[in-house]
């Protein structure tokens, strides 16, 4: 992989790290902890929890083994929207400042049947970062919504989704 694809991949991971944060600093906790109706499972924190727990599984895995399933959990970053806005202010930190040294690394899956390990590369899951993150901050807006929160109208919508809206315009 190239080092302008590596580079390029970082810069949209922390463009979309930046959107979330912007949306930290403008909710309110009471709206941050809400889940109710169809979205009593998981409120807005909870996304943004398990996004940034994505994060900092790739992040800290220093290029080794990648394990999704041991994510931090930790309840204050989906209950406080400041300690969130740090977490990502952390984590675009050193995805901007990481220098992984091998491209190719593995992920630790696990499914009822057992685990495995599969064999990726540091480019691969930061492309799926972008897409999980996309995807849950897709979710978010629709929480903002039902809560008739104002939401940037590109927020949770993919890159490739508004490069194709502004040629089709």
């Amino acid at each position: 992989m190239n080092a302008s694809c590596t580079q390029a991949l970082r810069e949209e991971n922390a463009i979309l790290l930046r959107q979330l944060q912007a949306l930290l600093g403008a909710i309110t906790r009471t709206d941050y902890e809400r889940a109710e109706g169809p979205f009593s499972r998981g409120g807005i924190g909870k996304h943004v929890r398990h996004i940034l727990d994505h994060y900092a599984a790739l992040l800290a895995s220093e290029g080794e083994v990648v394990d999704y399933e041991a994510r931090r959990r930790d309840t204050r970053v989906e209950t406080d929207p400041a300690v969130a806005a740090d977490v990502c202010e952390q984590m675009i930190q050193v995805l901007q400042n990481t220098g992984f040294q091998r491209s190719e690394i593995v992920v630790r899956n696990v499914w009822d049947a057992g685990e495995g390990l599969i064999a990726t590369g540091f480019e691969r899951e930061l492309q799926f970062l972008s897409s999980h993150t996309v995807h849950h901050m897709a979710l978010i807006s629709f929480i903002l919504r039902y809560l008739d929160i104002p939401v940037p109208d590109d927020f949770g919508v993919a890159f490739s989704t508004l490069r194709y809206e502004a040629a089709s315009r």
